[in-house]
């Protein structure tokens, strides 16, 4: 269990923490401030699990990859945070406002119908097989790859010119329009065919 990692931990030493075994509900993170540890930059769960939500996530944490669980609810993440991957999950609503220096937004597989407040940093986002109607990509000036395949109804706004690589099937109803009011041109766009 959590507790019992952490018994064989340094805390000191400790940057980055690993689940190995699978965990359930909901983890609160103020633990690792009432046992020193101070110096956590990495949560990484390598095992699919019950994980139904993240709390009190320590304030230098700039990574966490969370795929695989139950998570119903993203909100509490740390100012800090670079990487977060959560795909695999039942997450409804996405809002990057408390992520300032978030760079790469993997969200793909959830039950996402609103994704949001994505902050300017935001340079690779998949957010496949989710049911998001609109994706506004505003701020996103540094935007360089983009999956939205699998979310039927979406409409993209403000697509970046700085976009390198973009998948988007089985998207019937798509509607692109780039940050400089021209329609997005399909023959320019990546396909990449995964089998």
């Amino acid at each position: 269990n959590f507790e019992g990692l952490l018994e064989k931990l340094d805390p000191e030493e400790t940057t980055d923490l690993t689940f190995e075994t699978p965990l359930s509900g909901d983890l609160n993170f103020s633990v690792l401030k009432d046992r020193q540890f101070h110096n956590i930059e990495t949560i990484t769960f390598q095992q699919p699990g019950n994980v139904t939500r993240l709390l009190n996530i320590p304030e230098r944490v700039n990574y966490i990859e969370c795929d695989n669980q139950k998570l119903t609810a993203l909100d509490d993440l740390p100012s800090s945070l670079e990487e977060l991957y959560v795909s695999n999950n039942n997450i409804p609503k996405f809002s990057g406002k408390e992520c300032p220096k978030l760079r790469i937004l993997h969200i793909n597989n959830n039950e996402l119908t609103v994704l949001e407040d994505l902050p300017e940093t935001l340079e690779i986002l998949e957010c496949e097989n989710n049911m998001l109607r609109k994706l506004n990509l505003e701020k996103t000036q540094k935007l360089k790859t983009l999956k939205v395949s699998n979310n039927p109804l979406l409409l993209l706004e403000h697509v970046p010119p700085t976009l390198e690589h973009i998948e988007m099937e089985n998207n019937p109803f798509t509607e692109i329009e780039r940050e400089d009011g021209k329609k997005y041109d399909k023959k320019k766009q990546e396909k990449k065919v995964e089998f």
